[in-house]
């Protein structure tokens, strides 16, 4: 990935998750090292893939915790998986972009549910639109990703979200 897209991505989708944290800085790099990679008080160093040949010194002013570069690690791999498809449309690969990024944030927080969890962030994107009587709807939703064994009657999201009374 180029440079000036590698920090556009990092600017658009990897800063805003990090208040407060800023690109202070590259360096060259090689392939022996890894794309995210703790540095010198409070920074990180991050590339888009191994092959790169430089980095970039991502800095805030507290540490960096092991599932925040776990998290960065795995965005920065389906970044790099949508940049290998070469597609024509910035508009279309922004978009992928940001749905790898909702990806891999539900498997980060919820593990073996991510699939449960991206369904219903979708579907939730889709009721935000929808209005009641002119006026926006409230909701919330509570997932139990622990369900009981012995309950073999579980309801799945995707047979209420199409139903005018959910």
């Amino acid at each position: 990935m180029q440079k000036e897209k590698f920090v556009e991505v990092v600017n658009r989708l990897i800063l805003p998750l990090f208040v407060g944290s800023n690109i202070v800085g590259e360096e060259e790099s090689s392939a022996r090292d890894s794309e995210v990679a703790y540095g010198k008080q409070n920074t990180l160093l991050i590339k888009p893939n191994k092959n790169e040949e430089y980095r970039f010194t991502l800095k805030r002013g507290r540490a960096f915790q092991p599932y925040e570069v776990l998290l960065i690690k795995n965005i920065f791999k389906e970044v790099d998986d949508i940049d290998q498809m070469n597609l024509e449309n910035p508009s279309f690969e922004m978009a992928l972009q940001e749905k790898a990024m909702e990806k891999v944030i539900c498997e980060v927080v919820s593990g073996t549910s991510s699939d449960t969890m991206l369904g219903i962030i979708t579907e939730m994107e889709k009721w935000s639109h929808r209005t009641y009587e002119g006026r926006n709807i409230d909701f919330g939703i509570v997932i139990d990703t622990a369900p009981d064994e012995e309950d073999h009657h579980f309801l799945h999201y995707t047979n209420v979200f199409d139903k005018d009374f959910f």
